[in-house]
Protein backbone atom coordinates (compact mmCIF):
# COMPACT_ATOMS: atom_id res chain seq x y z
CA UNK A 1 0.00 0.00 0.00
CA UNK A 2 1.61 3.51 -0.87
CA UNK A 3 2.38 6.26 1.65
CA UNK A 4 -0.64 9.10 2.14
CA UNK A 5 0.47 12.30 2.86
CA UNK A 6 -0.80 16.11 2.78
CA UNK A 7 0.17 18.58 0.38
CA UNK A 8 1.96 20.07 3.44
CA UNK A 9 3.59 16.99 4.62
CA UNK A 10 5.07 16.22 1.45
CA UNK A 11 6.55 19.79 0.89
CA UNK A 12 7.81 19.93 4.34
CA UNK A 13 9.48 16.22 3.35
CA UNK A 14 11.13 18.15 0.03
CA UNK A 15 11.86 21.09 1.95
CA UNK A 16 14.03 19.09 4.48
CA UNK A 17 15.88 17.48 1.45
CA UNK A 18 16.94 20.45 0.19
CA UNK A 19 17.75 22.20 3.37
CA UNK A 20 20.02 19.37 4.15
CA UNK A 21 21.37 19.05 1.02
CA UNK A 22 25.54 20.54 1.33
CA UNK A 23 25.54 20.51 -2.23
CA UNK A 24 22.70 23.29 -2.39
CA UNK A 25 23.34 25.35 0.06
CA UNK A 26 26.40 27.67 -1.76
CA UNK A 27 26.92 26.81 -5.23
CA UNK A 28 26.86 29.22 -8.42
CA UNK A 29 24.11 29.85 -10.72
CA UNK A 30 24.69 31.47 -13.93
CA UNK A 31 22.13 32.40 -17.02
CA UNK A 32 20.20 35.25 -18.47
CA UNK A 33 18.30 37.63 -16.48
CA UNK A 34 14.17 38.01 -16.99
CA UNK A 35 11.64 39.98 -15.59
CA UNK A 36 13.85 41.80 -12.85
CA UNK A 37 12.20 43.89 -10.64
CA UNK A 38 12.57 45.65 -6.97
CA UNK A 39 9.71 45.71 -4.35
CA UNK A 40 10.29 46.97 -0.69
CA UNK A 41 14.36 47.00 -1.24
CA UNK A 42 14.12 43.20 -2.38
CA UNK A 43 14.39 41.80 -6.45
CA UNK A 44 12.56 38.92 -7.71
CA UNK A 45 13.49 37.72 -11.50
CA UNK A 46 13.95 34.87 -13.46
CA UNK A 47 17.04 33.33 -14.81
CA UNK A 48 16.82 31.08 -18.01
CA UNK A 49 18.51 29.46 -19.90
CA UNK A 50 18.47 27.18 -23.00
CA UNK A 51 14.10 26.96 -22.41
CA UNK A 52 14.66 26.18 -18.92
CA UNK A 53 14.41 28.90 -15.78
CA UNK A 54 13.82 29.47 -12.45
CA UNK A 55 13.25 31.82 -9.81
CA UNK A 56 15.52 33.97 -8.34
CA UNK A 57 15.14 36.69 -5.01
CA UNK A 58 17.57 39.20 -3.55
CA UNK A 59 16.56 40.78 -0.44
CA UNK A 60 18.27 44.40 1.78
CA UNK A 61 21.79 44.74 1.32
CA UNK A 62 22.62 41.80 -1.58
CA UNK A 63 20.74 43.43 -4.11
CA UNK A 64 22.51 44.29 -6.98
CA UNK A 65 20.28 45.99 -9.87
CA UNK A 66 20.41 44.21 -12.75
CA UNK A 67 19.25 44.35 -16.15
CA UNK A 68 17.04 41.98 -18.62
CA UNK A 69 19.04 40.18 -20.85
CA UNK A 70 22.14 40.17 -18.65
CA UNK A 71 24.22 37.36 -18.34
CA UNK A 72 25.18 37.42 -14.34
CA UNK A 73 26.80 34.14 -11.96
CA UNK A 74 24.50 34.68 -8.70
CA UNK A 75 26.32 32.75 -5.82
CA UNK A 76 23.76 31.38 -2.80
CA UNK A 77 21.50 28.45 -2.29
CA UNK A 78 18.28 26.87 -3.30
CA UNK A 79 15.08 27.73 -1.13
CA UNK A 80 12.17 25.59 -1.58
CA UNK A 81 8.90 27.16 0.19
CA UNK A 82 6.69 24.41 1.88
CA UNK A 83 3.25 26.57 1.56
CA UNK A 84 3.52 27.41 -1.96
CA UNK A 85 5.27 24.77 -3.28
CA UNK A 86 7.58 26.92 -4.83
CA UNK A 87 11.40 26.29 -5.45
CA UNK A 88 13.64 29.48 -5.87
CA UNK A 89 17.12 30.89 -5.63
CA UNK A 90 18.40 33.07 -2.92
CA UNK A 91 21.21 35.14 -4.39
CA UNK A 92 23.72 37.05 -1.73
CA UNK A 93 25.75 38.05 -5.00
CA UNK A 94 25.52 38.59 -8.78
CA UNK A 95 28.52 38.96 -10.59
CA UNK A 96 28.01 39.75 -14.57
CA UNK A 97 29.59 37.14 -16.55
CA UNK A 98 28.27 38.21 -20.25
CA UNK A 99 31.38 40.64 -21.01
CA UNK A 100 33.89 38.50 -19.27
CA UNK A 101 36.32 36.66 -21.88
CA UNK A 102 37.69 34.40 -18.66
CA UNK A 103 34.32 33.38 -17.91
CA UNK A 104 33.61 32.66 -21.51
CA UNK A 105 36.86 30.52 -21.70
CA UNK A 106 35.66 28.67 -18.14
CA UNK A 107 31.91 27.96 -19.98
CA UNK A 108 33.68 26.78 -23.37
CA UNK A 109 35.89 24.25 -21.71
CA UNK A 110 33.04 23.04 -19.16
CA UNK A 111 30.97 22.36 -22.53
CA UNK A 112 34.09 20.91 -24.20
CA UNK A 113 34.86 18.46 -21.05
CA UNK A 114 31.58 17.89 -20.61
CA UNK A 115 30.79 16.38 -23.90
CA UNK A 116 34.22 14.11 -23.56
CA UNK A 117 32.45 12.75 -20.18
CA UNK A 118 34.56 13.87 -18.20
CA UNK A 119 32.17 15.06 -15.67
CA UNK A 120 29.93 11.82 -15.70
CA UNK A 121 28.87 10.75 -12.53
CA UNK A 122 29.34 6.88 -13.95
CA UNK A 123 33.12 7.86 -13.80
CA UNK A 124 33.34 8.93 -10.59
CA UNK A 125 35.47 6.57 -8.41
CA UNK A 126 33.63 6.08 -4.74
CA UNK A 127 35.79 7.94 -1.45
CA UNK A 128 37.15 5.81 1.17
CA UNK A 129 35.33 5.62 4.37
CA UNK A 130 38.38 4.29 6.22
CA UNK A 131 41.13 6.11 4.64
CA UNK A 132 44.45 5.61 6.33
CA UNK A 133 46.50 7.76 4.08
CA UNK A 134 45.52 11.34 2.66
CA UNK A 135 47.52 13.06 -0.14
CA UNK A 136 46.88 17.03 -0.04
CA UNK A 137 47.67 19.11 -2.92
CA UNK A 138 47.80 22.47 -1.70
CA UNK A 139 50.19 25.09 -0.57
CA UNK A 140 52.47 25.00 1.98
CA UNK A 141 51.59 28.05 3.78
CA UNK A 142 47.90 29.74 4.80
CA UNK A 143 45.21 28.67 5.99
CA UNK A 144 43.86 26.07 4.28
CA UNK A 145 46.79 23.45 5.67
CA UNK A 146 46.16 24.21 8.94
CA UNK A 147 42.26 24.06 8.34
CA UNK A 148 42.19 20.33 7.40
CA UNK A 149 44.52 18.91 9.53
CA UNK A 150 42.59 20.77 12.63
CA UNK A 151 39.89 18.82 11.79
CA UNK A 152 41.59 15.91 11.10
CA UNK A 153 43.51 15.70 14.49
CA UNK A 154 40.28 16.38 15.85
CA UNK A 155 38.88 13.15 14.53
CA UNK A 156 41.16 11.02 14.05
CA UNK A 157 45.23 11.12 14.89
CA UNK A 158 45.80 7.93 13.60
CA UNK A 159 45.69 8.94 9.65
CA UNK A 160 48.43 9.79 7.53
CA UNK A 161 49.08 13.12 5.43
CA UNK A 162 51.53 13.47 2.54
CA UNK A 163 51.27 17.10 1.65
CA UNK A 164 52.38 17.86 -2.12
CA UNK A 165 53.63 21.78 -2.05
CA UNK A 166 51.39 23.20 -4.85
CA UNK A 167 50.92 26.96 -6.27
CA UNK A 168 47.75 27.60 -5.61
CA UNK A 169 47.34 31.13 -7.27
CA UNK A 170 49.81 32.75 -10.21
CA UNK A 171 51.81 31.87 -12.86
CA UNK A 172 53.05 28.38 -12.50
CA UNK A 173 50.34 27.19 -10.43
CA UNK A 174 48.87 24.82 -12.95
CA UNK A 175 51.94 23.05 -13.38
CA UNK A 176 52.42 22.29 -9.76
CA UNK A 177 48.14 21.48 -9.63
CA UNK A 178 48.89 18.87 -12.11
CA UNK A 179 52.34 17.49 -11.14
CA UNK A 180 50.90 16.84 -7.03
CA UNK A 181 47.65 15.10 -8.46
CA UNK A 182 50.37 12.92 -11.03
CA UNK A 183 52.41 12.19 -7.81
CA UNK A 184 50.02 10.88 -5.79
CA UNK A 185 48.44 9.02 -8.51
CA UNK A 186 51.06 6.45 -8.52
CA UNK A 187 51.43 6.72 -4.59
CA UNK A 188 49.33 4.32 -2.07
CA UNK A 189 47.13 7.07 -0.69
CA UNK A 190 43.74 6.35 -0.08
CA UNK A 191 42.43 9.71 -1.65
CA UNK A 192 43.48 13.72 -2.69
CA UNK A 193 42.24 16.38 -1.60
CA UNK A 194 42.79 19.16 -4.22
CA UNK A 195 42.12 22.41 -2.10
CA UNK A 196 42.64 26.16 -2.17
CA UNK A 197 41.32 29.17 -0.29
CA UNK A 198 38.40 31.61 -1.62
CA UNK A 199 39.24 33.89 -4.11
CA UNK A 200 38.02 36.09 -6.93
CA UNK A 201 37.14 34.14 -10.38
CA UNK A 202 40.34 35.00 -11.90
CA UNK A 203 42.31 34.05 -8.66
CA UNK A 204 40.81 30.40 -9.04
CA UNK A 205 41.75 30.33 -12.67
CA UNK A 206 44.32 27.74 -12.32
CA UNK A 207 41.49 25.32 -10.94
CA UNK A 208 39.32 26.07 -14.33
CA UNK A 209 42.27 24.61 -16.51
CA UNK A 210 41.79 21.46 -19.22
CA UNK A 211 45.10 20.27 -17.91
CA UNK A 212 44.29 20.16 -13.86
CA UNK A 213 40.81 18.40 -15.20
CA UNK A 214 42.27 16.31 -17.19
CA UNK A 215 44.99 14.93 -14.36
CA UNK A 216 42.07 14.75 -11.90
CA UNK A 217 40.03 12.50 -14.49
CA UNK A 218 43.03 10.24 -15.24
CA UNK A 219 44.24 9.80 -11.41
CA UNK A 220 44.00 6.12 -10.00
CA UNK A 221 43.20 7.28 -6.60
CA UNK A 222 39.99 8.91 -5.78
CA UNK A 223 39.97 12.38 -5.69
CA UNK A 224 37.79 15.84 -4.04
CA UNK A 225 38.07 18.94 -5.09
CA UNK A 226 38.00 21.61 -2.16
CA UNK A 227 38.63 24.75 -3.98
CA UNK A 228 37.48 28.29 -3.28
CA UNK A 229 34.23 29.48 -0.46
CA UNK A 230 30.48 27.35 -0.51
CA UNK A 231 29.93 29.78 -3.73
CA UNK A 232 32.66 29.08 -5.88
CA UNK A 233 32.48 25.96 -8.53
CA UNK A 234 35.32 25.27 -10.56
CA UNK A 235 36.29 23.05 -13.54
CA UNK A 236 37.96 20.73 -10.75
CA UNK A 237 35.02 20.44 -8.65
CA UNK A 238 33.09 19.03 -12.06
CA UNK A 239 36.06 16.71 -12.80
CA UNK A 240 36.34 15.89 -9.35
CA UNK A 241 34.34 12.12 -7.99
CA UNK A 242 33.33 14.39 -5.41
CA UNK A 243 33.14 18.37 -4.74
CA UNK A 244 33.02 19.65 -1.03
CA UNK A 245 32.56 23.41 -0.85
CA UNK A 246 35.36 24.27 1.78
CA UNK A 247 38.56 22.62 2.91
CA UNK A 248 37.44 21.71 6.23
CA UNK A 249 34.85 19.89 4.14
CA UNK A 250 36.92 18.00 2.60
CA UNK A 251 38.51 16.94 5.83
CA UNK A 252 35.20 16.32 7.77
CA UNK A 253 34.63 14.25 4.53
CA UNK A 254 38.00 12.27 4.21
CA UNK A 255 38.74 11.67 7.73
CA UNK A 256 36.95 8.72 9.41
CA UNK A 257 36.07 9.24 12.90
CA UNK A 258 38.84 7.08 15.09
CA UNK A 259 37.09 7.90 18.61
CA UNK A 260 33.56 6.62 17.43
CA UNK A 261 35.03 3.94 15.37
CA UNK A 262 36.53 2.46 18.25
CA UNK A 263 33.92 2.96 20.62
CA UNK A 264 31.26 1.33 18.01
CA UNK A 265 33.84 -1.92 17.46
CA UNK A 266 33.72 -1.95 21.27
CA UNK A 267 30.58 -2.19 21.77
CA UNK A 268 30.24 -4.62 18.82
CA UNK A 269 32.64 -6.92 20.03
CA UNK A 270 31.11 -6.76 24.05
CA UNK A 271 27.51 -7.56 21.78
CA UNK A 272 29.20 -10.35 20.17
CA UNK A 273 31.13 -12.09 23.43
CA UNK A 274 27.56 -11.24 25.42
CA UNK A 275 25.83 -13.37 22.80
CA UNK A 276 28.42 -15.97 22.81
CA UNK A 277 28.30 -16.29 26.65
CA UNK A 278 24.40 -16.55 25.93
CA UNK A 279 24.58 -19.58 23.87
CA UNK A 280 26.59 -21.41 26.03
CA UNK A 281 24.42 -20.74 29.05
CA UNK A 282 21.37 -21.70 26.77
CA UNK A 283 23.83 -24.65 25.52
CA UNK A 284 24.41 -26.18 28.62
CA UNK A 285 20.74 -25.84 29.99
CA UNK A 286 19.81 -27.25 26.64
CA UNK A 287 22.35 -30.18 27.13
CA UNK A 288 21.03 -30.58 30.93
CA UNK A 289 17.82 -31.13 29.46
CA UNK A 290 18.50 -33.67 26.74
CA UNK A 291 20.36 -35.88 29.36
CA UNK A 292 17.38 -35.62 32.16
CA UNK A 293 14.96 -36.77 29.23
CA UNK A 294 17.73 -39.36 28.22
CA UNK A 295 17.70 -40.46 31.77
CA UNK A 296 14.16 -40.32 32.31
CA UNK A 297 13.57 -42.60 28.70
CA UNK A 298 16.37 -45.21 29.92
CA UNK A 299 14.55 -45.79 33.36
CA UNK A 300 10.96 -45.75 31.97
CA UNK A 301 12.52 -48.52 29.57
CA UNK A 302 14.12 -50.57 32.09
CA UNK A 303 11.15 -50.57 34.19
CA UNK A 304 8.50 -50.98 31.52
CA UNK A 305 10.84 -54.28 30.29
CA UNK A 306 12.28 -55.42 33.86
CA UNK A 307 9.67 -58.64 33.41
CA UNK A 308 10.99 -59.41 29.70
CA UNK A 309 14.20 -58.55 31.11
CA UNK A 310 14.34 -61.47 34.09
CA UNK A 311 12.54 -64.10 32.01
CA UNK A 312 15.15 -63.64 29.13
CA UNK A 313 17.74 -64.05 32.06
CA UNK A 314 16.00 -67.26 33.61
CA UNK A 315 15.77 -68.66 29.45
CA UNK A 316 19.40 -67.84 28.65
CA UNK A 317 20.27 -69.28 32.55
CA UNK A 318 18.41 -72.71 31.12
CA UNK A 319 19.94 -72.85 27.76
CA UNK A 320 23.53 -72.76 29.18
CA UNK A 321 22.79 -75.11 32.17
CA UNK A 322 21.49 -77.38 29.59
CA UNK A 323 24.50 -76.73 27.18
CA UNK A 324 26.98 -77.88 30.38
CA UNK A 325 25.05 -80.77 30.67
CA UNK A 326 25.37 -82.01 27.56
CA UNK A 327 28.62 -81.49 27.25
CA UNK A 328 29.32 -83.06 29.78
CA UNK A 329 27.69 -86.36 28.95
CA UNK A 330 29.71 -86.29 25.95
CA UNK A 331 32.91 -86.21 27.83
CA UNK A 332 31.48 -88.97 29.59
CA UNK A 333 31.03 -91.04 26.74
CA UNK A 334 34.44 -89.98 25.22
CA UNK A 335 36.22 -90.76 28.61
CA UNK A 336 34.81 -94.17 28.83
CA UNK A 337 35.92 -94.96 25.02
CA UNK A 338 38.92 -93.98 26.10
CA UNK A 339 39.49 -96.32 28.58
CA UNK A 340 37.92 -99.06 27.00
CA UNK A 341 40.33 -98.45 24.45
CA UNK A 342 43.38 -97.91 26.29
CA UNK A 343 45.99 -101.02 25.82
CA UNK A 344 46.81 -100.93 29.76
CA UNK A 345 43.01 -101.81 30.66
CA UNK A 346 43.27 -104.90 28.94
CA UNK A 347 47.14 -105.57 30.51
CA UNK A 348 45.19 -104.69 33.93
CA UNK A 349 42.86 -108.05 33.31
CA UNK A 350 45.92 -110.42 32.77
CA UNK A 351 46.40 -109.76 29.07
CA UNK A 352 50.27 -108.88 27.79
CA UNK A 353 51.48 -107.50 24.68
CA UNK A 354 54.29 -108.88 22.86
CA UNK A 355 57.30 -107.06 21.10
CA UNK A 356 60.58 -107.83 18.79
CA UNK A 357 62.86 -105.24 18.32
CA UNK A 358 60.05 -102.63 18.99
CA UNK A 359 57.63 -103.85 16.77
CA UNK A 360 54.46 -105.87 18.01
CA UNK A 361 54.09 -109.31 17.84
CA UNK A 362 50.75 -110.21 16.05
CA UNK A 363 51.47 -113.38 14.67
CA UNK A 364 53.74 -116.70 15.73
CA UNK A 365 54.95 -116.19 12.32
CA UNK A 366 56.54 -113.08 13.44
CA UNK A 367 59.22 -115.03 15.39
CA UNK A 368 61.45 -117.28 15.04
CA UNK A 369 63.14 -120.30 17.19
CA UNK A 370 66.02 -118.10 18.97
CA UNK A 371 64.35 -114.57 18.89
CA UNK A 372 64.66 -112.15 21.61
CA UNK A 373 60.69 -111.16 22.54
CA UNK A 374 59.78 -108.50 25.34
CA UNK A 375 56.56 -109.27 27.21
CA UNK A 376 54.84 -106.31 28.22
CA UNK A 377 52.43 -106.91 31.88
CA UNK A 378 50.50 -104.15 33.98
CA UNK A 379 53.45 -103.88 36.14
CA UNK A 380 56.76 -104.53 33.68
CA UNK A 381 58.41 -105.94 30.67
CA UNK A 382 59.49 -109.74 30.68
CA UNK A 383 62.71 -110.42 28.53
CA UNK A 384 62.17 -114.10 26.58
CA UNK A 385 63.77 -116.05 24.21
CA UNK A 386 61.78 -118.50 21.97
CA UNK A 387 62.59 -121.91 22.05
CA UNK A 388 59.59 -123.31 20.08
CA UNK A 389 56.50 -122.31 18.69
CA UNK A 390 52.92 -124.05 17.95
CA UNK A 391 50.52 -122.46 15.33
CA UNK A 392 46.89 -122.88 16.50
CA UNK A 393 43.05 -120.81 16.01
CA UNK A 394 41.61 -119.56 18.67
CA UNK A 395 37.82 -119.80 18.38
Amino acid sequence: MSMQLSVLQLNNYIKRIIDNEELLIGIGLYGEVSNFKIASGNAFFDLKEDGASISCMMFGSDVTPLENGMQVMLYGRLSFYAKTGKMSFVARRAEEIGKGALYVKYLELKEKLEKEGIFDISRKKPIPTYSKKIGVVTSETGAVLHDIMKIAREKNPKTDFVLFPAKVQGEGAEKTIVEGINYFSGSDVDVVIVARGGGSFEDLAPFNTEAVARAIFSCNVPVVSAVGHETDISISDFAADLRCPTPTAASETCVYDYFLTKKSLSEFASSIAKSVENICIDGKELLAEYFSEIYELVGEYLVDNETNLKNSAKKFDGVIAKYFSNESNKYELVNLRIQKENPLSLLSKGYAVATKNGESVRSVNDVENGDDVDVRLIDGLIKTKVIGKESKKYE
